[in-house]
């Protein structure tokens, strides 16, 4: 409700000395149209019971009697009333202040005029996340076990079983023919051609015995490799 006097008269009488006065009754309806301020929220003390703290359009704060403050908006989608969490309150790089919080609720406004649900939306996308970061892990996976890493631990499973003169005739025997070729390959993307061309380069100088041995050393490190689980 409102009394609004002009020229500070009712019925041409003088009642105030200023010319307008606006007077709201109920003080507290007002109030309840301001939004949230990051002062406000700041001072938001924790109750026996969670309250909500509300910025408009479905967008609240959740105080819990903890103290922490958590993020949420209410929406429809269809004839479903959701909410959805947001995160954390705060100023952190992993939290979420005021401004950020608005900025996700107008995409979350945007997605509906779109026909898109905002929960199911960052469900796909997390998903997709973890997909390709298992993709990537995997990437990397391969990538590191490389021809001569596995030849390596195969020629270390096996140095007790040789002696010594032995060990040196493998090792030389891969670092001067194959890892040249094919060391740095993972070595689950090393076919049967890829070994075999390898081969043939000993072989066109001459050197068959070398070709020879070197393609038994490579089936030995193959083989430890499906034994390992490597390839």
């Amino acid at each position: 409700m409102l009394i609004v006097l002009i020229d500070g008269k009712i019925d041409g009488k003088m009642l105030f000395d200023f010319s307008v006065l606006i007077f709201t009754v109920n003080s507290r309806e007002h109030m309840a149209k301001e939004k949230l301020t990051e002062l406000a929220i700041k001072q938001a003390k924790s109750k026996n019971k969670q309250y909500k703290l509300s910025d408009g359009g479905g967008l609240f704060l959740l105080v819990h009697p903890n103290g922490s403050k958590y993020w949420r908006v209410d929406y429809r989608f269809g004839d479903k009333r959701k909410s959805s969490s947001l995160g954390v309150y705060g100023s952190k790089k992993s939290e979420m202040p005021l401004v950020k919080a608005r900025k996700v609720q107008a995409q979350y406004k945007s997605m509906l005029q779109d026909g898109i649900d905002p929960i199911e939306a960052k469900r796909q996308k997390k998903q997709l996340y973890f997909k390709e970061k298992q993709k990537k892990e995997s990437r990397d996976a391969e990538q590191a076990t490389t021809f001569e890493k596995v030849a390596h631990e195969w020629m270390s499973k096996q140095g007790p079983r040789w002696t010594e003169e032995h060990q040196t005739r493998v090792r030389r025997s891969l670092e001067i023919h194959v890892f040249p070729e094919i060391g740095q390959l993972p070595i689950t993307e090393i076919d049967t051609i890829t070994l075999l061309n390898a081969l043939r380069k000993i072989e066109m100088q001459g050197k068959h015995e070398a070709a020879s041995r070197a393609r038994q050393r490579c089936e030995g490190v193959f083989r430890y490799g499906i034994q390992t689980a490597v390839c």
